[in-house]
C-alpha cells in the first residue's frame, strides 16, 4: 500500500451514523497512536436513495479530510472495496488492511488487534467501541458554530427547567415506534420527577401531535433551520425519551448531566446497543 499509517474511515449515512463511525474510528487511532484520515466521497457518492451528506464538518473532529487527489482516494477509484473485502477474508485480522464490523461480530471480539494502517467499515453502534475515550469524543463533538436565531429561543427554557427532550421519528421510516413506549416513558417521568415540560423533536410534528401521546402535557414544538441545531437542543435537555434513531441516541449520549434519565426502545429495528445506564422500554 502507498499511503501513510493511520486509520481510514469510510464514512456514510446520516448523521447519526457518521458520529458512530467517527467515534470507533477516532478511539481506534488513539489506541494504535497513528492518525486518522476520513473519506468523505464513496460512501456518499454512492447513496442515490437519499442523498445523504458529510455533516461532521459542523463539528470539532479531529483528523484528516482526504481530498480527492490523495492516493488512498484513487486506490478505490482503481480497486474497489469490493476487491479489498475478498482479500482481507483470507487474511487474520491482525494484518489484514480491510477491518469490518461484520466480521468482528461474528468473531465476537472486545478487543481488536489490528495493523497500523487499516480501513474501517461498519456502523459500530455500540458505546463499547469507543465509551473509553468519552472525554475526548465530547470535544470532538462540540458545534463549530452557535446556535441559530430560532434555536435561541428555546435554550433559555431548556436549560433552566427541568426538560425532557422526546423524538418521533414517523416519516419515511418502516419501523415507527408504537405509542405505547412513549405513554410508558412519560408516566415513569411523573413518577420519577413530578413536574417537568417536555421539548418535541420530530420529523413530522403535526402527526407527533396526533399520537395523542403529548396530550395533559406541557410541551414546546421545536422548529429551528437545521438539524445541527436539533441536534444541540435534544443533548442539552435534562432528559432523553429517543427514538429508534442513532440521531437521538446521540444526542441522549452526549448529555453529560448526573443524574439524568434517558429512556430507548427495546427494538430499534437495527443492530443497536444501549448504555446500561439507559432504560429500555418494550412498546
Amino acid at each position: 500500500m502507498i499511503w501513510p499509517e493511520g486509520v481510514y474511515s469510510r464514512l456514510e449515512g446520516g448523521l447519526g451514523n457518521q458520529l458512530f463511525m467517527y467515534a470507533f474510528s477516532r478511539a481506534l487511532s488513539l489506541e494504535l497512536q497513528v492518525p486518522l484520515f476520513l473519506d468523505s466521497h464513496h460512501g456518499f457518492e454512492r447513496d442515490h436513495r437519499y442523498r445523504r451528506e458529510y455533516r461532521l464538518d459542523n463539528f470539532k473532529i479531529k483528523g484528516t479530510l482526504l481530498k480527492k487527489a490523495h492516493p488512498f482516494v484513487g486506490f478505490e477509484e482503481k480497486r474497489p472495496y469490493r476487491w479489498l473485502k475478498k482479500v482481507s477474508k483470507i487474511l487474520p485480522l491482525s494484518i489484514s488492511p480491510l477491518l469490518e464490523e461484520e466480521r468482528v461480530r461474528a468473531m465476537g471480539l472486545e478487543s481488536l488487534v489490528c495493523p497500523r494502517r487499516v480501513i474501517v467499515m461498519g456502523y459500530w453502534q455500540s458505546e463499547r467501541w469507543f465509551l473509553p475515550h468519552r472525554i475526548k469524543l465530547l470535544e470532538d463533538f462540540r458545534a463549530t458554530q452557535e446556535l441559530g436565531e430560532k434555536a435561541l429561543t428555546y435554550l433559555q427554557g431548556v436549560s433552566s427547567c427541568d426538560s425532557v427532550a422526546i423524538h418521533f421519528r414517523l416519516v419515511d421510516f418502516k419501523d415507527v415506534l408504537d405509542v405505547k413506549y412513549y405513554h410508558k416513558a412519560i408516566e415513569i417521568l411523573k413518577e420519577k420527577l413530578g413536574s417537568f415540560r417536555v421539548y418535541v423533536f420530530s420529523d413530522s410534528p403535526l402527526e407527533a401531535v396526533k399520537t395523542g401521546v403529548l396530550k395533559d402535557l406541557d410541551y414546546t414544538m421545536v422548529e429551528t433551520d437545521n438539524e445541527i441545531d436539533d441536534f444541540q437542543l435534544m443533548s442539552l435537555c435534562h432528559h432523553q425519551i429517543t427514538a429508534n434513531s442513532s440521531f437521538s441516541w446521540w444526542a441522549a449520549w452526549l448529555n453529560s448531566r448526573d443524574g439524568k434519565k434517558v429512556f430507548a426502545p427495546q427494538e430499534y429495528g437495527f443492530p443497536i446497543e444501549i448504555p446500561e445506564s439507559w432504560l429500555t422500554l418494550s412498546s
